[in-house]
């Protein structure tokens, strides 16, 4: 299955180097809490605007509760380190809710509102996005599918919210005028 050997790739440089392993582990459990804590500084401190912090916060939180929902109630997939045999697993976690993955969910969402804000620093998020979703595979708890599921689902959910929003404040515009 091209899943497993996508993830037996990226896996394979696990294990390897403990300078390496620090960085994986770094990138795919550390780096998320500091791009929330730059979110939180950039809407209130830089911008100035704690409404658009509470919308991206809002549809963050979405995204988290739908992966929720689908990892538990719908999929119940088991983690590779579980699944499969020979796995260098480098972050401690559960065994089951691998699919999607909530991390690549919540930080795709993340880049992507910011990214409707401000299309630089967005950018910077989206990459950085892509890299927690690289880690977190090369750490061996989840498989490609799951995160590239992830950022779909993440993607779809903020840009059907901003569409909503959009709408929501035209209509209360054209109510007051």
């Amino acid at each position: 299955m091209l899943n497993e050997k996508i993830f037996y790739f990226f896996n394979s440089f696990a294990g390897k180097n403990p300078l390496l392993d620090s960085l994986i582990v770094f990138v795919g459990n550390t780096l998320p809490w500091l791009l929330i804590g730059f979110t939180l500084v950039y809407f209130i401190f830089i911008r100035r605007s704690p409404r658009r912090l509470f919308i991206v916060l809002l549809i963050v939180t979405t995204s988290a509760l739908v992966t929720e929902f689908c990892k538990w109630v719908v999929f119940r997939h088991p983690r590779p380190f579980i699944a499969l045999p020979d796995v260098t697993q480098l972050i401690n976690i559960t065994s089951l809710g691998s699919f999607p993955s909530q991390h690549a969910t919540i930080f795709a969402a993340l880049a992507t509102a910011v990214f409707i804000y401000n299309r630089k620093v967005g950018t910077w998020f989206i990459v950085l996005a892509v890299l927690i979703g690289l880690a977190r595979i090369m750490a061996g708890i989840h498989y490609p599918i799951d995160i590239l599921t992830g950022f779909f689902v993440g993607f779809i959910i903020t840009y059907f919210a901003y569409r909503m929003y959009r709408k929501f404040l035209k209509s209360v515009k054209d109510y007051i005028s």
